[in-house]
């Protein structure tokens, strides 16, 4: 499924409505170090492992696209 979301700084938090997420990271936004943080609250929040989540568009942007993948164990 993919999602909608705005990522916010200085605060951790997590909001997921139907097809949006607020993510709220403290990692700097240099390097890729933000989008790291974002996909790894969003995988913690699902309780799904990390390569599960991936980021298809908005690497730059605070508005990201990012797909969650069905895990099956």
């Amino acid at each position: 499924m993919k999602y909608t979301v705005h990522v916010t700084f200085r605060k951790e938090f997590i909001e997921v409505t139907d097809a949006a997420i607020r993510v709220g990271v403290r990692a700097v936004p240099e390097k890729g170090k933000a989008n790291e943080a974002v996909l790894r609250s969003i995988a913690r929040h699902f309780n799904i492992p990390l390569l599960c989540v991936r980021l298809v568009s908005g690497k730059t942007s605070r508005r990201k696209v990012i797909e969650v993948l069905r895990h099956t164990r």
